[in-house]
């Protein structure tokens, strides 16, 4: 992949500007062999919807210029970023994906995702996340899918998860989870698939 200022921008390999101006709206770097910390300077993209740099070899933590990404809907998985979640995504109010999984991540999952009014799937399956699942997630209507798997997480499932109606993957097993199934989960007629 190469990039060269004697060529326009929107027509660099993964790249995709709106049709009427010169802004960059798509950003898929997917499996593209990046090494190295996400960039800051991602953050002057202020009309991104779609950020994909899954599957490279990037590090370090998730710059908290991300917050500026009121339009984002799908972020990245499968680097190396060393971090906690932060908190500051929950204004990405776009975001209709939520894929961080495959990652070092660490700390307790914020409680304020919750506030993603569009956020059908949450993917984290395989990092170091640590505490409960937030209490707040029975308040995300559009959730469809949530994945945290192979983690650290502890207490017990959230009551509040049988308030989702449209949960159709609920796959929590790997964790340090304890107590019972809650049978709030029994309102939630879209569940296909369940692992604890």
């Amino acid at each position: 992949m190469t990039w060269t200022s004697n060529v326009s921008f929107c027509k660099w390999n993964g790249v995709t500007c709106c049709l009427r101006r010169q802004r960059v709206v798509s950003l898929n770097l997917s499996s593209v062999g990046l090494v190295g910390n996400i960039s800051r300077s991602l953050g002057n993209l202020s009309f991104l919807r779609i950020l994909d740099l899954s599957n490279n070899n990037l590090h370090g933590h998730i710059p908290y210029q991300l917050e500026s990404f009121s339009r984002l809907r799908r972020p990245f998985s499968s680097n190396r970023l060393t971090c906690s979640i932060p908190a500051s995504l929950s204004t990405c109010h776009s975001l209709v994906g939520l894929s961080l999984d495959e990652n070092h991540l660490t700390r307790d999952i914020p409680p304020e995702l919750a506030f993603l009014p569009n956020l059908n799937l949450i993917n984290l399956i395989g990092n170091n996340l640590t505490g409960r699942i937030p209490n707040t997630f029975g308040n995300m209507s559009s959730l469809r899918d949530l994945v945290l798997q192979e983690n650290s997480l502890e207490r017990h499932i959230p009551w509040e998860l049988g308030m989702l109606p449209n949960l159709s993957e609920l796959l929590l097993d790997f964790n340090n989870l304890t107590g019972e199934i809650p049978s709030s989960l029994s309102n939630c007629t879209s569940l296909q698939v369940f692992s604890a």
